[in-house]
């Protein structure tokens, strides 16, 4: 059997027209077509509730699963995709809990065979580093996708850089101990509390998101006060 991952980013309003959401899934979607044509396949869609407009309601995995649900069924393909399954991974708030909660997924379903995990570009290097900590070194192959067209995408690199290493730094500390994951996890809550007060209040979500990294290291100090970040940000 074919696995393949994919990971959210996040509930548009309407992902009809979000054009960034449309280019990741269409490509997402022919490859695993291109891969798995006539054959058996589970994919899982990843992301929970993490929407910051009203109504709060919805998962990353349950947008993603639709969307695929309805390329898979066209007439052009779906006798060449009567095989494949969906199986919606919809708890996780972070890349790290994409991968570490279908992990649990693909085990408690005893699924076996080789697993695609489909990600943003700017991840792809954080994103491996995870998969050969969680499945195995090599057992999953990363397939980054560079669909993002907001002005995420064209950071400074130094930026980029310095936002996936520390962020690359928090996963790996997480995975060292398994009651690490609880904490992150309720970080991740947190931070989504946050923004949905925040946005509610008026600012708009790239303010909430930039206010959020300035407070960010309060809440780590709070939940995990022997985390490595904090002395990243007192070094900075």
């Amino acid at each position: 059997m074919q696995i393949f991952i994919i990971c959210g980013y996040g509930i548009p309003t309407s992902i009809e027209t979000d054009r960034s959401y449309q280019t990741y899934l269409a490509i997402v979607f022919n490859t695993i077509y291109e891969i798995a044509r006539n054959k058996s396949a589970m994919i899982i869609p990843c992301g929970g509730p993490t929407k910051c407009d009203p109504p709060f309601t919805g998962t990353e995995a349950e947008l993603i699963a639709g969307h695929l649900s309805h390329l898979v069924a066209r007439n052009e393909v779906k006798r060449h995709t009567l095989e494949w399954k969906i199986l919606s991974e919809d708890q996780s708030l972070s890349t790290l809990e994409n991968l570490l909660f279908s992990e649990q997924l693909i085990q408690a379903h005893n699924l076996t065979g080789t697993v695609t995990i489909f990600c943003e570009k700017t991840r792809e290097v954080r994103l491996k580093i995870f998969a050969d900590h969680i499945f195995g070194i090599g057992v999953a192959v990363v397939q980054a996708i560079d669909f993002d067209l907001t002005k995420n995408r064209y950071l400074d690199q130094e930026v980029l850089a310095k936002k996936e290493g520390l962020a690359l730094k928090e996963g790996l500390w997480t995975l060292e101990e398994p009651t690490r994951i609880q904490k992150h996890h309720e970080f991740f809550q947190k931070k989504f509390e946050f923004l949905r007060r925040r946005q509610s209040e008026g600012l708009s979500h790239i303010d909430a998101v930039t206010e959020w990294f300035q407070n960010e290291k309060n809440i780590i100090r709070e939940l995990m006060p022997d985390h490595p970040l904090l002395k990243e940000f007192t070094d900075h």
